[in-house]
């Protein structure tokens, strides 16, 4: 009989799942598989919402939601730390201890031209409380993290 899936197990699995797509994504199409983000970022916080998870509060500042973005997605199991810098219209995030990066998952699938989840769903809250475009660089993958450059457009 096989193990239950954990809570950390299904997360890998969609996190890797979501690498695999974007990789698959980006070969067929090459770099308007980035415009693909774009749309995430404007869908996900409606599904956010219906789902039922309390990552964006209207009723809170930018800088708020962030810090409870950031407490919300720490877990042990998951996540050791999170850092969120606010410089003007750039955004930093950065993912340390994060299970999957150490389960070798970064180095197993090269994540080139590949975005952080989690730095999508921050780049979705910026755009829901700004209603501004934004630019989202590329992640650096590391063996146990990320860090993400997003940018704020004023157009």
């Amino acid at each position: 009989m096989a193990d239950r899936m954990t809570f950390g197990d299904m997360a890998a699995l969609f996190h890797s799942s979501f690498f695999a797509f974007e990789q698959a994504h980006g070969r067929i199409t090459g770099t308007a598989s980035r415009a693909i983000l774009q749309q995430i970022v404007r869908v996900m916080p409606k599904i956010l919402e219906k789902e039922g998870q309390p990552v964006i509060n209207k009723s809170l500042t930018l800088e708020e939601n962030m810090a409870h973005f950031r407490d919300y997605i720490h877990n042990e199991e998951l996540i050791e730390n999170v850092n969120f810098e606010n410089n003007d219209d750039m955004f930093n995030i950065e993912i340390k201890g994060c299970t999957v990066a150490k389960s070798g998952v970064h180095e197993i699938l090269d994540p080139k031209k590949s975005t952080c989840p989690y730095a999508i769903v921050a780049a979705a809250m910026i755009f829901y409380l700004t209603g501004k475009n934004l630019t989202i660089e590329d992640s650096e993958f590391t063996k146990d993290g990320t860090k993400t450059l997003l940018k704020l457009h004023h157009y």
